[in-house]
């Protein structure tokens, strides 16, 4: 259970940044602890030192768990996430052959697949990442960046925007989701803005028109 910056497993109650520090310390499992921002301006796009074309497909979802699969270039893996607590959830990354994960992209994933060109920088000691999307979310540009422990500090680069961590809104199925709203939203204007002639009228309808022989 997750409350107010703390979480409960059984009768244990731990402060997060004492949970964080007793998973890395006592090697319970692997941690993503990661910040996401707006970007200000372009500023970034003179310092990257590597492009990574890349696919995700969600496989599953369910109260903020979730199973993903991913092709990075000509790598491929499938990943399982637990629900964030802040800026750190548990992660568990697997290799599996490539193509595995086009098959499960094709048929496992419903629809939930995104395209993103990652440029990787490197800025004060740490890697950020700024990921461009393609396709259903395209417009859409985020940066990320992973810390050691949720208290490290991080020195901005100027280019960095609003932080959006603990925004719903910028869940990648969030985005999604909103997009394909939206582009129903606008052909269902277009359709109302010139609607089809009417036919339920047999006086106002125009006749069908005869096939000669």
């Amino acid at each position: 259970m997750h409350r107010a910056n703390h979480v409960t497993i059984g009768a244990i109650f731990w402060s997060q940044k004492t949970f964080s520090h007793r998973l890395r310390s006592e090697k319970l499992m692997p941690l993503e602890i990661e910040r996401k921002f707006l970007l200000a301006n372009d500023d970034w796009k003179s310092s990257v030192i590597r492009r990574i074309r890349i696919c995700d497909g969600l496989i599953a979802n369910h109260n903020g768990n979730k199973a993903r699969v991913r092709i990075a270039d000509s790598n491929a893996t499938i990943t399982l996430k637990s629900r964030r607590h802040g800026p750190t959830r548990t992660e568990f990354e697997y290799v599996i052959p490539y193509s595995d994960a086009v098959e499960i992209l094709r048929t496992m994933c419903d629809g939930h697949v995104l395209d993103k060109v990652r440029h990787v920088i490197a800025h004060a000691g740490a890697v950020w990442h700024v990921d461009v999307y393609e396709g259903i979310l395209s417009g859409v540009v985020l940066a990320e960046v992973e810390l050691q422990h949720a208290d490290q500090k991080l020195d901005l680069p100027g280019w960095i925007g609003k932080e959006v961590t603990g925004d719903p809104r910028y869940r990648k199925i969030n985005m999604q989701t909103q997009r394909i709203v939206g582009l129903r939203e606008g052909q269902a204007s277009i359709s109302l803005a010139n609607p089809p002639p009417r036919q339920d009228d047999e006086h106002d309808a125009e006749p069908a028109p005869r096939v000669g022989h």
